[in-house]
């Protein structure tokens, strides 16, 4: 899973959401979107599960970017 520094370099903002959800799929591992959502529910109740989907996507944008980076050098 990418870390603050690989968010950076692809000219992302940690932002505190992005962060949450970041946290919580490192500690749940393979989880699904609701899952994650419930996981930072418990310390961020307000928290929509559309912003769980969009940093969800946002992140697997960058990990497929930083694997096919890392594959061809």
């Amino acid at each position: 899973m990418a870390d603050q520094h690989e968010l950076r370099d692809k000219g992302l903002r940690l932002t505190p959401q992005r962060e949450l959800v970041l946290s919580a799929v490192r500690s749940l591992g393979h989880a699904t979107p609701e899952e994650v959502a419930e996981r930072v529910r418990q310390t961020h109740p307000g928290i929509n599960l559309s912003t769980v989907y969009r940093n969800l996507e946002t992140l697997e944008n960058v990990v497929n970017t930083i694997n096919l980076q890392k594959k061809y050098v």
